[in-house]
């Protein structure tokens, strides 16, 4: 009677087991079929793989690919990398197939199942003092034959003392990663400009003032970009 009992036990143990893992449910249409792996409230949560007409093993939340996994799809193309809500989000790398049997891959960033490029963003303003009141990066040409930043600074006339004479000028590159071979200075009324030139990308500075303020930028494309600071 001890051991029927033990084997109803685990004949129940195993079927509810196969019936939780029957009922756990992937929502993204092209990999909902086969699921094996940790399950949540009825839905694939955890580590897993999902077999459809596409196939997908990384990680799941609420039963969606999210976090890191690799989506492969029916003709053998195949993307590893992060994912949220089902969606290719964040950095990884496409193999994408083609008819010379050769794979295209494209590594870098997506957003919302779209290439946005090899970096997450082409440039950026990391870190300005309290008296840099703003600084804008726009890029005014792309292409082999570039590689100049011009850094064009002027002070802020609602603020400028009317018999002050200073000029906000960069003293000072604080090089932390990329190069930059040769650079010139002008300056016209209450306005300063600094060029540099040829380029190494991706390229990240602080740039000091003659005030002691600073500001710190990176450019990650290599192209040309046009910047423009106001100090207070």
């Amino acid at each position: 009677m001890k051991k029927l009992s033990t084997l109803l036990f685990i004949f129940t143990f195993i079927y509810n087991c196969c019936s939780a893992q029957e009922t756990c449910k992937v929502l993204q249409p092209y990999i909902a079929g086969t699921y094996t792996g940790d399950c949540t409230d009825g839905k694939a949560n955890g580590k897993g793989k999902s077999v459809g007409t596409h196939t997908y093993e990384g990680e799941f939340k609420a039963g969606y690919p999210d976090g890191t996994g690799t989506y492969t799809s029916d003709n053998g193309g195949y993307y590893t990398g992060s994912f949220k809500k089902g969606k290719m989000e964040g950095k990884g790398t496409m193999h994408l197939k083609t008819t010379s049997g050769k794979d295209t891959v494209l590594t870098g960033f997506w957003k919302k199942d779209k290439y946005v490029g090899e970096f997450e963003f082409p440039h950026k303003v990391q870190d300005q003092s309290s008296k840099v009141a703003r600084v804008n990066i726009s890029i005014i040409n792309k292409g082999e034959k570039t590689g100049n930043i011009n850094i064009t600074s002027s002070q802020a006339v609602s603020t400028a003392p009317a018999s002050s004479n200073a000029v906000p000028t960069i003293v000072e590159v604080n090089v932390i990663a990329g190069q930059y071979i040769s650079k010139t200075s002008s300056t016209i009324t209450k306005t300063s400009v600094l060029r540099l030139q040829q380029m190494i990308f991706p390229f990240r500075a602080r740039f000091i003032y003659n005030t002691g303020d600073v500001f710190e930028a990176i450019f990650n494309e290599k192209a040309d970009y046009e910047v423009t600071v106001n100090l207070q």
